[in-house]
């Protein structure tokens, strides 16, 4: 195969615009307005770096300039791209930003091919539907809608100061709201399907300790979760039906939470995870349980394993998605290890690991032990680090008889997946970049990838910018793709002029 080499000129100019929402009429800070639906004061949208022709010194302007020269670069080479600072100069803050795109590609379908591995805007990731977490789509509950609302510093002494107070007040079906700061607490949450939210953002509200999930029908999402005191099992959820009160008609669901620091101690070494999943003998099988949006990181045993989430003995119907896994270190380390239990019967069935994205060092990512491959498939998976990433293990061969793993359509740091995985696993069809979402969520040349020609044919709003809260950056990278690049973007060069306009009212 002729191995494609180019030298790409990406060429970004930004332009900063301000529209008026509403009636269009606007105010200085010195004028008085009479109608309610005026505002006083004044916005001034403006970009740090070099006027657009590449003039002068880098400062505040309402246009600038920017040129990527990409020398010699391949198909499939590391991603490059630019950071552009924002700030509203005036005196009174934006309702949003919008982001419009054109581009001059030489040859014709040159934007096509460049893969956008990253659009942030204020460390928000703006793509959709990409591998891995994505707290900031996490929402809040309304505290109308609350049944019970926790907290421990809103100084009111008819408000549950404790998470495990708040559930035990609550009754069937009700949503449980957790304000206030920190919590030190092992919460059991059980006897009924409750709903427990943190509110703020996705991570405002921390647990040191763990929440212990023995019913059906529950929730549990928008927390920071730590676990580092001593104790013999050392998770920051646990899922577990070691009381007969599951119903399967129900689910389970974890998501939208910051599992960040999961440790064992000197005095008592043992096994941790950031998520449990165990279904226990004589209550029937543990089923319908939904892991999703979730950073779990941070976790990390002395001497034993370290999991990110552990599945095992006889669960059916589990889902593990949109999750990102990072620094898990033990002396066995797993992202997801699906296991028998050698005090229960049973393996995980119907289990599908999909869009997460691991970055491990010196860990499987995604490993079963003597479970069936043929009831598990993984799909479009970033892994990202070294060593083993998929294993397929079978100590028992004779008692349970191993099927092919399905580990089809992910992308593995490289296009030759052979020496990351172990065992009986399908690793064809590798990706060719890692999967960071679609502009909006759609893939407008139906290529599999965000590109700079999705990006120019669909506007991109980012509603409270924040730009009044000091400077904010937007930030754009690209990868030139391997499968879709030929030779004939060889000296091939994409022109980029980017409109950012900055306003309040309806979005225009």
């Amino acid at each position: 195969m002729k191995r494609i080499i180019t030298s790409l000129s990406l060429v970004a100019v930004a332009t900063a615009v301000v529209i008026l929402g509403g009636t269009g009429a606007w105010w200085t800070d010195e004028a008085t307005s009479h109608n309610t639906s005026f505002k006083s004061g004044s916005m001034d949208l403006k970009l740090w770096g070099k006027k657009a022709n590449g003039s002068g010194d880098e400062e505040w302007r309402g246009e600038v300039g920017q040129t990527w020269d990409y020398e010699n670069m391949s198909p499939g080479g590391n991603p490059d791209g630019g950071v552009l600072k924002l700030k509203n100069a005036g005196t009174t803050k934006a309702d949003w930003l919008k982001l419009a795109t054109t581009t001059d590609p030489q040859p014709a379908i040159m934007d096509e091919t460049m893969r956008i591995t990253k659009l942030d805007y204020a460390g928000k990731n703006l793509l959709e539907g990409g591998a891995g977490a994505n707290l900031y789509e996490y929402k809040a509950p309304a505290s109308e809608t609350c049944n019970v609302i926790v907290n421990n510093n809103d100084g009111d002494s008819s408000t549950p100061n404790t998470i495990q107070d708040g559930i035990n007040q609550a009754s069937e079906g009700d949503l449980i709201c957790v304000g206030g700061d920190s919590y030190t607490e092992s919460v059991d949450v059980n006897e009924r399907s409750l709903t427990l939210a943190a509110l703020g953002s996705a991570g405002d509200v921390s647990l040191e300790g763990k929440f212990n999930v023995i019913s059906d029908g529950v929730t549990v999402k928008g927390f920071e979760i730590t676990n580092t005191k001593a104790g013999t099992e050392k998770e920051g959820i646990f899922v577990h039906n070691m009381s007969d009160i599951f119903d399967n008609d129900l689910s389970v669901v974890i998501e939208y939470n910051v599992i960040n620091g999961v440790s064992d101690t000197d005095e008592t070494p043992t096994t941790v995870e950031g998520i449990h999943v165990k279904e226990y003998d004589g209550n029937g099988w543990l089923d319908d349980v939904v892991i999703r949006n979730n950073e779990i990181k941070n976790i990390k045993s002395q001497e034993k394993g370290a999991n990110g989430i552990k599945l095992q003995a006889d669960l059916r119907k589990v889902t593990v998605e949109n999750n990102t896994f990072e620094d898990i270190q033990g002396a066995w380390t797993y992202g997801i290890t699906l296991t028998y239990s050698s005090g229960e019967t049973g393996y995980p069935r119907s289990v599908a690991v999909n869009d997460n994205h691991f970055n491990l060092t010196n860990a499987i990512a995604v490993g079963l032990d003597d479970a069936d491959g043929k009831e598990v498939t993984v799909n479009r998976n970033n892994f990202i680090g070294s060593g083993v990433t998929v294993a397929n293990i079978n100590p028992n061969q004779d008692e349970h008889p191993n099927k092919e793993l399905d580990a089809t359509n992910n992308w593995w740091g490289d296009f030759d997946p052979s020496d990351q995985v172990y065992g009986d696993v399908d690793y064809s069809n590798p990706a060719g970049a890692a999967f960071a979402g679609f502009v909006n969520g759609n893939d407008q040349n139906g290529n599999g990838f965000a590109d700079l020609e999705d990006l120019h044919k669909e506007d991109v709003v980012v509603e409270e910018p924040k730009l009044d809260e000091g400077v904010q950056e937007l930030d754009l990278r690209v990868q030139m793709d391997g499968p879709t690049s030929t030779n004939d973007h060889q000296e091939g060069t994409v022109g980029i002029d980017m409109e950012i306009t900055m306003g309040q009212g309806p979005v225009q």
